[in-house]
C-alpha cells in the first residue's frame, strides 16, 4: 500500500493492538460472533456472490461469507493492517475464492470491482473521512450493490467494548 490516508489506525492495529487481536482471536470471534451472524443475516450472501469485507480483521466474517457463497463466489478481504490482513490469509487458504488485499478503504485503488456485497464487522467506525471512504467502497460495487456493516455505538451504550478494548 502506497499511500494511507488513515496513519494513525495504521499504525495502531499493526502494533502491538493487532497483535493482540492475533493472540486473542478466538476469544473475540466468540465475542462478537453474534454480530457477524447478524451481518450475514442482514446481507443476505447467496452462492456465487461477489463480496468485499472491509477491515477483515483476522478474518472471521470472511471466513463465513466465503462458505455462504461457495465455490463459485468471490471473497476479497481488506485491512490496513498487514499482521492482521497475514492472519485472515492463513485463515482464508484453503478457501480458493477468497483473496486478501492490504487497503485503506479511503483511498483504495481496488484490484477488481463489480461486487454484490460490501461488509464489515466492526472495520468502518475508524475512517479518518467516513464520506470519502464509503464513496469509495461504493466504487468497488457494481450498479445496485449492497452495504452491510456493523459498527459501535457508542462506548456508553455498548456492553462489548470494555472487553474488546482491553484485548486491543
Amino acid at each position: 500500500m502506497d499511500k494511507i490516508a488513515n496513519k494513525d489506525e495504521a499504525e495502531f492495529w499493526s502494533g502491538p493492538s493487532g497483535t493482540s487481536w492475533i493472540d486473542n482471536e478466538t476469544v473475540q470471534d466468540r465475542l462478537l460472533s453474534e454480530v457477524l451472524n447478524v451481518v450475514l443475516d442482514k446481507a443476505k450472501l447467496k452462492d456465487g456472490d461477489k463480496v468485499l469485507d472491509i477491515g477483515c480483521g483476522t478474518g472471521a466474517l470472511s471466513l463465513a461469507a466465503a462458505a455462504q457463497v461457495g465455490n463459485s463466489g468471490r471473497i476479497l478481504a481488506t485491512d490496513i493492517s498487514e499482521p492482521l490482513l497475514d492472519r485472515a490469509a492463513e485463515r482464508l487458504a484453503h478457501f480458493s475464492q477468497a483473496d486478501t488485499c492490504l487497503a485503506d478503504a479511503q483511498i483504495a485503488e481496488w484490484p477488481e470491482t463489480g461486487f454484490d456485497h460490501a461488509i464489515s464487522r466492526f472495520g468502518v467506525m475508524f475512517f479518518a473521512d467516513p464520506p470519502k471512504a464509503f464513496a469509495n467502497i461504493a466504487r468497488a460495487l457494481r450498479s445496485g450493490g449492497h452495504m452491510t456493516f456493523a459498527t459501535w455505538a457508542p462506548a456508553t451504550e455498548n456492553p462489548y467494548w470494555g472487553d474488546v478494548a482491553k484485548i486491543a
